[in-house]
């Protein structure tokens, strides 16, 4: 699953201003004509709510503007170059490396002596220095936390910078630099010949993290290969990936769930998430590991979906099958329970609104449920009467479909 992904973003710089001459046929020492350097681009982030997921960023390593173009003689104003669009899905979340991050640098003045030689000192009018300054976004929340991530093997310390919460959101992630004036602007009654001029600003630059938390308001959670993206596509107009073998699901598919009322305030649309497989040992960061528990963090009802493949349920007996959904029943549960522990203190520090996991609603819903006698039924039924409503559902032949939505509509509006 491609959910987190780090990369590097690089704005573009300034372009430096020019120092030239006028120089023409009729004259041959003019005065300063210098033009100033053009705006490097911008890197923005824009939230899109038809990509789903990270995969465009998987092995990409760098994301960058151009520099701006320096001035040219005749005051030609150097070129501003455009500003780079990077779209993500609508519930990305975006951390910068503490340490490798490199703010934007004022302009500094610099000359070209007469043998050619370039000399660079501090900008005049501003005693800086050169001192950095950085692009301020949004104020959250969630602003000056940190939290470690995982890269090339070594751990890095990286601050939350900013969210996408809505279709269209934008963020300028990387600030591109301002071009640099040229000599022309530094003429004056009692300095007719400036040989200086300034450098571009440099841009923002560092090592980014791209994190996806899905804002999904129901979550489908199981083990693989247990018919979840069959529900996803029953119940709403997606069309995930579904074969017969484990994890096909690899990112999270998302699908609209429609209840059209006859009435206006009847009538709701809700996203659901198809979660790839959970497995023993996730919150530990085995197989889809953290990354899949991540994605329920959001959603509002869990859909905890039990099922076996064919051969079980033909070859066992009643009893066999319960057990066997029950220890299903439990894992999951222990997964989530074990992950939740594990990341409260996180998301606490992190400054983030979250419903714990074991708070949020829940329905169990047995698949496969065409596969099943109704005197297996009764067993099933019976074993899961003290959890969380059941529902026998299929895929297949729509069993339990409508029974399903309904419930799901009363929690959602409820909730």
């Amino acid at each position: 699953m491609v959910d987190l992904t780090p990369i590097y973003i690089s704005a573009g710089d300034g372009g430096d201003g020019r120092i030239s001459f006028l120089r023409t046929r009729y004259q041959q020492k003019g005065g300063p004509d210098g033009g100033d350097g053009g705006k490097g681009g911008s890197v923005i982030l824009r939230a899109d709510q038809n990509v789903q997921t990270l995969r465009d960023f998987s092995g990409k390593k760098k994301i960058e503007a151009k520099n701006g173009q320096t001035g040219g003689a005749y005051k030609q104003h150097g070129k501003d170059m455009e500003d780079v669009y990077v779209r993500l899905p609508v519930g990305t979340a975006v951390w910068r490396s503490i340490a490798d991050f490199e703010p934007m640098r004022e302009r500094r003045m610099y000359t070209i002596d007469e043998e050619g030689e370039r000399k660079e000192w501090k900008r005049t009018g501003r005693d800086d220095g050169g001192k950095v300054r950085s692009h301020i976004l949004t104020p959250t929340k969630r602003a000056g936390t940190t939290k470690m991530f995982s890269y090339h093997g070594s751990e890095v310390e990286a601050e939350f910078v900013t969210e996408l919460l809505h279709h269209d959101d934008e963020r300028v992630i990387a600030r591109g630099g301002y071009g640099g004036r040229g000599n022309f602007q530094f003429r004056s009654s009692s300095h007719t010949t400036p040989r200086d001029a300034e450098t571009g600003e440099s841009a923002e630059k560092g090592l980014f993290f791209f994190e996806l938390q899905s804002l999904a308001d129901v979550g489908l959670v199981g083990f693989p290969n247990i018919g979840k993206s069959t529900l996803l596509s029953v119940l709403t107009n997606a069309s995930p990936q579904v074969a017969n073998y484990p994890f096909t699901t690899l990112e999270p598919n998302l699908g609209i769930l429609q209840f059209d009322g006859k009435k206006a305030e009847e009538r709701d649309s809700y996203v659901v998430a198809d979660i790839p497989g959970i497995i023993e040992g996730a919150s530990e960061g085995k197989g889809l590991g953290i990354a899949f528990l991540r994605h329920i963090e959001r959603c509002r009802v869990l859909v905890i979906v039990l099922a076996l493949d064919e051969y079980a349920y033909m070859e066992q007996d009643s009893e066999q099958i319960v057990q066997h959904l029950e220890e299903q029943y439990r894992q999951v549960e222990h997964e989530l329970d074990v992950y939740e522990k594990a990341s409260e203190q996180e998301l606490e520090k992190q400054g983030t609104n979250h419903v714990p996991l074991s708070e949020k609603q829940r329905i169990i819903v047995l698949g496969k449920a065409d596969l099943l006698s109704d005197e297996q039924k009764q067993h099933v039924a019976s074993a899961f009467h003290s959890t969380p409503r059941a529902f026998f559902i299929s895929g297949k032949t729509l069993e339990g479909i409508a029974t399903l939505k309904n419930k799901l509509h009363e929690m959602l509006r409820s909730s």
